[in-house]
């Protein structure tokens, strides 16, 4: 994942949470996480999952022959210490 139309950096977290942050403001500290993609969705398979924002929050996830839609998947968050 890359950058989001509101121009923050998204990245998968090791604990495979979907996080935002905003470059220009990042403190190194603390980021927002917004949802938890299953394990399963990138494991063993050995397939790749790709995965972009559709509009301003939902998410677009492909995996194999399985799409899945995480509406409004940006707008929630919690924000979470490093």
């Amino acid at each position: 994942m890359s950058g989001t139309p509101d121009r923050r950096r998204r990245t998968i977290h090791t604990a495979l949470w979907v996080c935002t942050t905003n470059m220009q403001k990042f403190d190194g500290r603390s980021c927002p996480r917004h949802f938890f993609i299953p394990y399963d969705w990138l494991s063993a398979s050995g397939h790749r999952v790709l995965m972009d924002v559709v509009g301003q929050s939902d998410v677009l996830a492909v995996r194999n022959e399985e799409v899945t839609i995480v509406r409004r998947g940006l707008r929630v968050e919690e924000k979470v210490e490093f």
